[in-house]
């Protein structure tokens, strides 16, 4: 008996109920691992609207199986990404594959994707899986993916914040230049071996106040006796769907001057971000982080679980101008 054959098309607005069943049940199967996980329900009101927005401004691509959704993928062309390279991101929402044989789906999905990408000059990659989707991370690493980044999550509840020899307050946007120039050397900071990210020299105390001036963003310092050592700030939205979250805040940027590290600087900060959340109502604090980052890699996994991981791939652009062969 020889199995149902999938066949692959662009993808159409007519086809969003069934990609939307597809990603509540990518995110049911990631929620197994993870207690308290945020519901589906909150996300898929908005999570319609934008997949319709990506179908009609990107297209992607469907494969089915009798008529029938069984997968589909969705990349989105950008400028730079990595150096000089046009880029292509494939968000956690922008793919789901379901049923068998999933591998071959995932694998012929991206090839149709990839290709496209390819054919308008995008050769720099992103693609965001479930953190626990082994099948599909064991895809991307044949197809030469490797580990830039994940989004990791936890609870807020921390109980009583343990004493520490050092000072955490909550800064108002008249104290921000006290952090100025540790944000200044967080930003130098990624320039370094093995991060090598070519963040631009900025004025710091303007962009914090820059950063500070929207909404539900907030700033904590760490102060050995008056001198500032630490800093880590909380916003309510980030790059996953799952940061929309209402009663979800993100952490964007955390440093420790190097001189206080392993002291449990990064540790206070974090329990009093959490605590203050707390008891503001917030539930659940989320964090993007870089995994090509040693030491922050460490203590993020340490304090969060992720959710997902986003690995990269650069083709070679030598590529561009010569003749395509259809996938």
């Amino acid at each position: 008996m020889t199995s149902t054959p999938i066949t692959y098309r662009p993808l159409t607005s007519d086809d969003i109920h069934q990609m939307i069943d597809l990603l509540r049940q990518s995110h049911h199967q990631e929620a197994r691992y993870h207690p308290d996980y945020p519901s589906f329900d909150a996300f898929q009101a908005s999570l319609g609207r934008q997949l319709m927005r990506l179908v009609k401004e990107c297209g992607g691509w469907a494969a089915l199986r009798r008529g029938q959704l069984c997968g589909y993928m969705i990349g989105v062309e950008i400028g730079e990404l990595f150096g000089k390279d046009q880029g292509l991101v494939i968000s956690a929402h922008g793919w789901s594959v379901q049923g068998s044989p999933r591998a071959r789906i995932i694998n012929d999905l991206l090839v149709h994707v990839l290709h496209d990408a390819v054919q308008h000059g995008h050769t720099s990659i992103a693609w965001t899986l479930s953190a626990h989707d082994r099948l599909a991370i064991s895809v991307a690493r044949d197809l030469g993916f490797g580990n830039r980044c994940a989004d990791a999550w936890r609870t807020t509840h921390v109980g009583s914040t343990r004493e520490t020899a050092y000072r955490i307050e909550r800064l108002s946007p008249s104290q921000l230049e006290v952090i100025a120039p540790l944000h200044q050397a967080h930003n130098r900071y990624y320039r370094q071996a093995p991060l090598w990210m070519p963040n631009p020299e900025e004025d710091p105390l303007e962009d914090l106040k820059g950063w500070m001036s929207s909404e539900d963003r907030w700033i904590w310092a760490a102060f050995d006796q008056d001198h500032a050592i630490g800093y880590l700030r909380t916003q309510a939205h980030a790059e996953s769907y799952l940061s929309h979250h209402p009663q979800l805040r993100n952490i964007t940027a955390a440093y420790v001057d190097p001189m206080f590290r392993d002291r449990g600087v990064a540790t206070a900060l974090l329990n009093q971000a959490l605590h203050d959340l707390h008891e503001n109502g917030i539930t659940w604090c989320g964090v993007d982080y870089e995994t090509i980052n040693p030491s922050g890699s460490r203590f993020w996994s340490s304090q969060f679980k992720p959710y997902t991981i986003s690995l990269t791939r650069r083709i070679d652009e030598r590529i561009l101008g010569l003749d395509l062969l259809n996938p």
